[in-house]
């Protein structure tokens, strides 16, 4: 019974993921002045986030599937109900390092983008404070 409600409560879990992804990826899509590149990025990240959940969603059916079956009458479908199990989170598994290893690198690369743009600005700043000294000594 257990393994009933909690392949239920993982059935809701992936779907409402699956939603939740779907809202904020119509979100991402409308917003206006968005590079190709960064577009393509959160495309990429959507639909790995999407299948996750969504492998998630059938894990959490297939687990329901697996309770309701006889073990005694159907071993084999039993059994081979549990080795998709594994198969499928295996798969979620690696999506979900495919997404952090994505996500770590696109966000070191910005961090990277926005130091050199802080050091130009405080170049620029040092430069108009030198240049506004030098104009008050004239004066």
């Amino acid at each position: 019974m257990a393994f009933l409600i909690l392949g239920l409560l993982v059935i809701v879990l992936g779907l409402g993921l699956v939603f939740s992804h779907v809202l904020v990826w119509r979100k991402q899509r409308e917003k206006p002045n968005v590079e190709l590149t960064e577009l393509r990025a959160q495309r990429w990240q959507y639909r790995r986030r999407v299948l996750t959940s969504g492998l998630m969603a059938a894990v959490g059916l297939l687990v329901v599937i697996g309770q309701t079956l006889d073990k005694k009458e159907h071993p084999q479908a039993y059994i081979s109900i549990w080795l998709i199990i594994i198969l499928i989170t295996a798969v979620m598994i690696i999506l979900a390092l495919m997404d952090y290893t994505v996500t770590r690198r696109r966000l070191n690369t910005k961090l990277v983008i926005l130091e050199a743009k802080r050091r130009q600005l405080e170049k620029e700043a040092r430069l108009l404070r030198q240049q506004q000294e030098g104009n008050h000594e004239l004066n």
